[in-house]
Protein backbone atom coordinates (compact mmCIF):
# COMPACT_ATOMS: atom_id res chain seq x y z
CA UNK A 1 0.00 0.00 0.00
CA UNK A 2 2.94 2.16 0.55
CA UNK A 3 4.70 1.59 -2.33
CA UNK A 4 1.01 2.48 -4.55
CA UNK A 5 0.97 5.97 -2.46
CA UNK A 6 4.45 7.36 -3.02
CA UNK A 7 3.97 5.82 -6.79
CA UNK A 8 0.82 8.13 -7.73
CA UNK A 9 1.19 11.65 -8.54
CA UNK A 10 -1.80 12.72 -6.97
CA UNK A 11 -5.26 11.98 -5.78
CA UNK A 12 -8.17 13.79 -6.35
CA UNK A 13 -12.25 12.56 -6.19
CA UNK A 14 -13.91 12.05 -9.23
CA UNK A 15 -9.80 11.34 -11.14
CA UNK A 16 -9.94 9.56 -13.92
CA UNK A 17 -6.62 7.67 -15.90
CA UNK A 18 -4.66 8.39 -18.67
CA UNK A 19 -0.95 8.02 -19.79
CA UNK A 20 1.98 9.90 -18.58
CA UNK A 21 2.56 12.90 -21.26
CA UNK A 22 5.20 15.92 -22.32
CA UNK A 23 3.21 18.19 -20.85
CA UNK A 24 3.31 16.90 -17.39
CA UNK A 25 1.00 14.51 -14.88
CA UNK A 26 -1.50 16.73 -14.20
CA UNK A 27 -4.46 18.10 -17.03
CA UNK A 28 -7.48 19.99 -16.15
CA UNK A 29 -10.56 19.29 -18.65
CA UNK A 30 -14.63 19.71 -18.19
CA UNK A 31 -17.16 17.76 -17.63
CA UNK A 32 -20.32 17.49 -19.60
CA UNK A 33 -22.32 19.55 -17.30
CA UNK A 34 -19.74 22.43 -17.22
CA UNK A 35 -18.16 21.18 -14.37
CA UNK A 36 -14.60 21.12 -13.40
CA UNK A 37 -12.57 17.31 -13.30
CA UNK A 38 -9.20 16.30 -12.64
CA UNK A 39 -7.24 13.70 -14.21
CA UNK A 40 -5.00 11.71 -12.77
CA UNK A 41 -2.12 10.90 -14.41
CA UNK A 42 0.03 8.10 -13.41
CA UNK A 43 2.91 6.75 -15.31
CA UNK A 44 3.61 3.08 -16.81
CA UNK A 45 4.93 1.67 -14.14
CA UNK A 46 2.50 2.12 -11.32
CA UNK A 47 0.33 0.36 -14.21
CA UNK A 48 2.67 -2.23 -14.29
CA UNK A 49 2.70 -3.17 -10.59
CA UNK A 50 -1.14 -3.28 -10.68
CA UNK A 51 -1.08 -5.23 -13.22
CA UNK A 52 0.89 -8.04 -11.65
CA UNK A 53 -1.54 -8.27 -8.69
CA UNK A 54 -3.30 -10.28 -10.60
CA UNK A 55 -3.00 -13.11 -12.68
CA UNK A 56 -5.87 -11.72 -15.57
CA UNK A 57 -5.38 -8.21 -17.58
CA UNK A 58 -6.17 -5.42 -15.30
CA UNK A 59 -8.98 -3.09 -16.40
CA UNK A 60 -8.42 0.49 -15.93
CA UNK A 61 -11.59 0.80 -13.73
CA UNK A 62 -10.38 -2.30 -11.50
CA UNK A 63 -6.93 -0.39 -11.00
CA UNK A 64 -8.50 2.67 -10.26
CA UNK A 65 -10.59 0.59 -7.58
CA UNK A 66 -7.23 -0.95 -6.08
CA UNK A 67 -5.36 2.34 -5.90
CA UNK A 68 -8.19 3.89 -4.03
CA UNK A 69 -8.34 1.04 -1.49
CA UNK A 70 -4.57 1.32 -1.42
CA UNK A 71 -4.53 4.92 -0.37
CA UNK A 72 -7.25 4.52 1.51
CA UNK A 73 -5.74 1.25 4.10
CA UNK A 74 -2.88 3.34 3.51
CA UNK A 75 -4.49 6.67 4.89
CA UNK A 76 -5.87 4.73 7.64
CA UNK A 77 -2.59 2.60 8.52
CA UNK A 78 -0.36 6.22 8.82
CA UNK A 79 -3.57 7.59 10.69
CA UNK A 80 -3.45 4.84 13.31
CA UNK A 81 -0.01 5.39 13.48
CA UNK A 82 0.18 8.57 14.20
CA UNK A 83 -2.35 8.72 16.47
CA UNK A 84 -0.85 5.90 18.97
CA UNK A 85 2.45 7.84 18.29
CA UNK A 86 0.47 10.55 19.56
CA UNK A 87 -1.70 8.62 22.67
CA UNK A 88 1.85 7.31 23.34
CA UNK A 89 2.93 10.78 23.96
CA UNK A 90 0.32 11.91 25.73
CA UNK A 91 0.11 9.25 27.91
CA UNK A 92 3.80 9.45 28.34
CA UNK A 93 3.58 13.22 29.38
CA UNK A 94 0.63 11.97 31.45
CA UNK A 95 2.80 9.57 32.96
CA UNK A 96 5.78 11.85 33.89
CA UNK A 97 2.79 14.96 34.98
CA UNK A 98 1.69 11.96 37.46
CA UNK A 99 4.80 11.09 38.70
CA UNK A 100 5.74 15.12 39.22
CA UNK A 101 2.90 15.17 41.63
CA UNK A 102 3.55 12.18 43.39
CA UNK A 103 7.18 12.88 44.18
CA UNK A 104 5.54 16.60 45.10
CA UNK A 105 3.16 14.91 47.26
CA UNK A 106 5.81 12.73 48.49
CA UNK A 107 8.32 15.15 49.83
CA UNK A 108 5.05 16.88 51.21
CA UNK A 109 4.46 13.94 53.59
CA UNK A 110 7.71 13.99 53.93
CA UNK A 111 7.78 17.06 55.39
CA UNK A 112 4.63 17.10 57.39
CA UNK A 113 5.35 13.99 59.15
CA UNK A 114 9.14 15.37 60.20
CA UNK A 115 7.00 18.21 61.33
CA UNK A 116 4.58 16.19 63.15
CA UNK A 117 7.78 13.91 64.76
CA UNK A 118 9.35 16.86 65.95
CA UNK A 119 5.93 18.43 67.41
CA UNK A 120 5.58 14.59 69.17
CA UNK A 121 8.84 14.51 70.29
CA UNK A 122 8.77 18.02 71.76
CA UNK A 123 5.34 17.24 73.32
CA UNK A 124 7.00 13.82 74.57
CA UNK A 125 9.75 15.65 75.84
CA UNK A 126 7.87 18.34 77.85
CA UNK A 127 5.65 15.55 79.50
CA UNK A 128 8.98 13.37 80.67
CA UNK A 129 9.94 16.79 82.32
CA UNK A 130 6.64 17.27 83.68
CA UNK A 131 6.35 13.54 85.25
CA UNK A 132 9.92 13.87 86.40
CA UNK A 133 8.80 17.20 88.86
CA UNK A 134 6.44 15.24 89.77
CA UNK A 135 7.93 12.42 90.74
CA UNK A 136 10.47 14.92 92.79
CA UNK A 137 7.55 16.21 94.14
CA UNK A 138 5.76 13.59 94.96
CA UNK A 139 8.79 12.04 96.55
CA UNK A 140 9.97 15.01 98.36
CA UNK A 141 6.15 15.16 99.77
CA UNK A 142 6.82 11.59 101.11
CA UNK A 143 9.94 12.77 102.50
CA UNK A 144 7.66 15.59 104.28
CA UNK A 145 5.12 13.32 105.28
CA UNK A 146 8.03 10.45 106.78
CA UNK A 147 9.53 13.75 108.58
CA UNK A 148 6.10 14.62 109.73
CA UNK A 149 4.98 11.24 111.12
CA UNK A 150 8.55 10.86 112.73
CA UNK A 151 7.85 14.09 114.18
CA UNK A 152 4.51 13.14 115.59
CA UNK A 153 5.73 9.64 116.66
CA UNK A 154 8.17 12.05 118.42
CA UNK A 155 5.83 14.40 120.18
CA UNK A 156 3.80 11.50 121.02
CA UNK A 157 6.22 9.71 122.95
CA UNK A 158 7.21 13.26 124.70
CA UNK A 159 3.91 13.78 126.10
CA UNK A 160 3.97 10.31 127.42
CA UNK A 161 6.75 11.20 129.34
CA UNK A 162 5.30 14.45 130.50
CA UNK A 163 2.23 12.96 131.62
CA UNK A 164 3.23 10.17 133.19
CA UNK A 165 6.02 12.93 135.30
CA UNK A 166 2.57 14.98 136.21
CA UNK A 167 0.64 12.25 137.34
CA UNK A 168 -2.05 12.90 134.74
CA UNK A 169 -2.54 9.09 133.97
CA UNK A 170 -5.34 9.72 131.58
CA UNK A 171 -3.57 11.27 129.01
CA UNK A 172 -0.62 9.54 129.54
CA UNK A 173 -2.49 6.23 128.21
CA UNK A 174 -4.05 8.03 125.40
CA UNK A 175 -0.69 9.54 124.25
CA UNK A 176 0.63 5.77 124.67
CA UNK A 177 -2.24 4.06 122.46
CA UNK A 178 -1.32 6.78 119.89
CA UNK A 179 2.02 6.25 120.01
CA UNK A 180 2.05 2.06 119.67
CA UNK A 181 -0.18 2.94 116.25
CA UNK A 182 2.83 4.49 114.74
CA UNK A 183 5.23 2.42 116.24
CA UNK A 184 2.53 -1.09 115.79
CA UNK A 185 3.56 -2.50 118.95
CA UNK A 186 7.47 -3.04 117.92
CA UNK A 187 10.43 -1.96 119.79
CA UNK A 188 9.45 -0.15 123.24
CA UNK A 189 11.76 -0.99 125.22
CA UNK A 190 13.52 2.75 124.33
CA UNK A 191 9.98 4.41 125.45
CA UNK A 192 10.12 2.41 128.85
CA UNK A 193 13.66 3.38 129.02
CA UNK A 194 13.32 6.24 128.24
CA UNK A 195 10.26 6.22 130.96
CA UNK A 196 12.79 5.57 134.12
CA UNK A 197 15.02 8.00 133.02
CA UNK A 198 12.55 10.92 132.83
CA UNK A 199 11.46 9.59 136.23
CA UNK A 200 14.92 9.48 138.37
CA UNK A 201 15.82 12.50 136.21
CA UNK A 202 15.49 14.80 139.32
CA UNK A 203 15.70 13.67 142.92
CA UNK A 204 13.11 16.09 144.48
CA UNK A 205 10.64 14.95 142.24
CA UNK A 206 11.43 11.23 142.19
CA UNK A 207 9.00 9.82 144.96
CA UNK A 208 5.68 11.46 143.09
CA UNK A 209 6.67 10.37 139.84
CA UNK A 210 7.44 6.71 140.63
CA UNK A 211 4.13 6.42 142.23
CA UNK A 212 2.31 8.27 138.95
CA UNK A 213 4.58 6.06 136.77
CA UNK A 214 3.19 3.09 139.22
CA UNK A 215 -0.36 4.16 138.41
CA UNK A 216 0.70 4.42 135.06
CA UNK A 217 2.07 0.53 134.53
CA UNK A 218 -1.16 -0.53 136.39
CA UNK A 219 -3.49 0.24 133.62
CA UNK A 220 -1.91 -1.29 131.20
CA UNK A 221 -3.61 -3.82 129.25
CA UNK A 222 -0.50 -6.05 128.11
CA UNK A 223 1.45 -8.19 130.55
CA UNK A 224 4.52 -7.95 128.59
CA UNK A 225 4.55 -4.60 128.72
CA UNK A 226 3.92 -4.27 132.45
CA UNK A 227 6.64 -6.65 132.80
CA UNK A 228 9.41 -4.81 130.62
CA UNK A 229 8.64 -1.43 132.52
CA UNK A 230 8.71 -3.56 136.13
CA UNK A 231 11.72 -5.17 135.48
CA UNK A 232 13.49 -1.44 134.40
CA UNK A 233 11.93 0.11 137.55
CA UNK A 234 13.52 -2.41 139.83
CA UNK A 235 17.07 -2.19 138.59
CA UNK A 236 16.65 1.70 140.00
CA UNK A 237 14.73 0.70 143.22
CA UNK A 238 17.24 -2.02 144.14
CA UNK A 239 19.74 1.24 143.91
CA UNK A 240 18.17 3.19 146.26
CA UNK A 241 17.72 0.70 149.81
CA UNK A 242 15.95 2.96 151.94
CA UNK A 243 12.26 3.30 152.53
CA UNK A 244 10.54 5.16 150.09
CA UNK A 245 11.94 2.39 147.48
CA UNK A 246 11.47 -0.32 149.99
CA UNK A 247 7.37 0.70 149.83
CA UNK A 248 7.78 1.54 146.14
CA UNK A 249 9.36 -2.39 145.64
CA UNK A 250 5.92 -3.84 147.93
CA UNK A 251 3.48 -1.94 145.73
CA UNK A 252 5.16 -2.59 142.40
CA UNK A 253 4.95 -6.08 143.69
CA UNK A 254 1.40 -6.68 144.90
CA UNK A 255 0.83 -4.95 141.31
CA UNK A 256 2.71 -7.36 139.52
CA UNK A 257 1.30 -10.32 141.17
CA UNK A 258 -2.18 -8.96 140.89
CA UNK A 259 -1.70 -8.71 136.91
CA UNK A 260 -0.42 -12.41 136.62
CA UNK A 261 -3.46 -13.40 139.04
CA UNK A 262 -4.14 -15.62 135.73
CA UNK A 263 -1.25 -17.41 135.58
CA UNK A 264 0.92 -18.06 138.87
CA UNK A 265 3.64 -19.51 136.90
CA UNK A 266 3.66 -16.35 134.85
CA UNK A 267 7.11 -13.93 134.78
CA UNK A 268 4.90 -11.56 136.98
CA UNK A 269 4.07 -14.14 139.87
CA UNK A 270 7.92 -14.41 139.70
CA UNK A 271 9.18 -10.74 139.69
CA UNK A 272 6.45 -10.82 143.01
CA UNK A 273 8.79 -13.01 144.32
CA UNK A 274 11.63 -12.02 143.86
CA UNK A 275 10.33 -7.98 144.93
CA UNK A 276 8.68 -8.94 148.09
CA UNK A 277 11.27 -11.99 149.26
CA UNK A 278 13.93 -9.58 150.65
CA UNK A 279 11.82 -7.07 151.50
CA UNK A 280 9.65 -9.19 154.14
CA UNK A 281 13.17 -10.72 155.27
CA UNK A 282 14.14 -7.34 156.43
CA UNK A 283 11.04 -6.66 157.80
CA UNK A 284 11.06 -9.93 159.26
CA UNK A 285 14.70 -9.20 160.95
CA UNK A 286 13.72 -5.60 162.35
CA UNK A 287 10.65 -7.13 163.83
CA UNK A 288 12.93 -9.91 165.40
CA UNK A 289 15.71 -7.55 166.80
Amino acid sequence: SLALLLSATALLAGGAWSAETESGPFGDASTADGGPECTVQVGGGLLKQLGTLTDAPLECSTAWTKLLLGFHYTRKNLTECVEREERSRADQSSNNFCELLLDDLRRQMRQERQRLTGESDQRIQAVQLELNEEKSRSVQLQGNVGAVQQELTRLYRELVLTNVALGDSKHAHESYQRYLKRQKQTDLAPLYEALIRFVYRKASHQQARVDSLLDFVRHLGDADQKLAIYRLLKVELDKRPGTESASHSVVMAFDAVDAAAAGPNSPLQKLYLDTSGPIVKRWRKLIID
